[in-house]
C-alpha cells in the first residue's frame, strides 16, 4: 500500500510564462499542514499554518511571502494569478478544492531575461522525518545544466531554496516532516515540454 500520500493540505501556485515559443501555463506545488481551518470558500486569512518554529502563519501572508522569493526566478512577462489551497483526505490521492486567493503583490516575474522554451528546476530537500521532498519549477530564466549540492553558488536559487527550508516556514514533505535540509538543485529540459513542441 502506498505510504507517500500528498497533504493533508496544498497551495497550488498558478501562473503563466513565456517563452520564445509561446506562453505555456503551470502551477508548482507546496504540502503543509493547517492550524486554523476556514470554511470551503473562506479568504485565506480565515486559515493559518503552522511554521516550523511553532508560529502561525495567515495563509495569504505566506502565499505572498512565498511569491517574494520565487518572483526572482521568472522573466517579467510572467503572470502569478492566484493560489489554490486542497485538501488531501486521509490516505488519499484525490484532493478536494477548498478555496483561492487571488495574489495581489508579487503578481509578475522581475528578470530581464526569456527562459528556454523547456526550462525545468527541480530543488530537493531532506525533511524532518528523514525523507525526500521536491520543488519543481517550469520556464525559470535558470540557465544551469547539472546537479548542483546546496549551496550552489547561483544568486538566483540559492536565496529561494533557504527560504523554503527555513524555520519559518510550513511545508512539509510526503512523510509529514518539514523541510529543514536543502539537498541538490537540478536544472536542464522537460521532456514533456520538449515533446509537446517537436512530436
Amino acid at each position: 500500500m502506498p505510504s507517500n500520500f500528498p497533504g493533508p493540505y496544498e497551495l497550488r501556485f498558478i501562473y503563466d510564462a513565456t517563452t520564445a515559443l509561446g506562453t505555456y501555463d503551470h502551477e508548482f506545488r507546496l504540502s503543509l499542514d493547517l492550524d486554523t481551518v476556514g470554511e470551503p470558500g473562506d479568504a485565506f486569512s480565515a486559515f493559518t499554518a503552522v511554521r516550523r518554529n511553532t508560529s502561525p502563519i495567515a495563509l495569504h501572508t505566506l502565499a505572498e511571502a512565498v511569491l517574494a522569493e520565487v518572483v526572482e526566478l521568472f522573466k517579467t512577462d510572467a503572470n502569478f494569478t492566484r493560489v489554490d489551497l486542497w485538501n488531501y483526505p486521509s490516505a488519499s490521492f484525490v484532493a478536494n478544492f477548498i478555496t483561492s486567493y487571488a495574489v495581489v503583490t508579487n503578481t509578475a516575474g522581475l528578470h530581464a531575461s526569456t527562459p528556454s522554451a523547456y526550462r525545468q528546476d527541480i530543488f530537493t530537500f531532506r525533511t524532518t522525518a528523514g525523507g525526500v521532498a521536491k520543488l519543481d519549477l517550469r520556464h525559470t530564466v535558470s540557465t544551469y545544466l547539472d546537479k548542483t549540492a546546496y549551496p550552489t553558488g547561483n544568486a538566483l536559487i540559492d536565496p529561494v531554496i533557504a527560504y523554503l527550508a527555513g524555520a519559518n516556514t510550513p511545508f512539509i514533505g510526503r512523510d509529514n516532516g518539514y523541510l529543514f535540509s536543502p539537498l541538490n538543485a537540478l536544472g536542464g529540459n522537460n521532456e514533456h515540454i520538449f515533446k509537446s513542441i517537436h512530436r
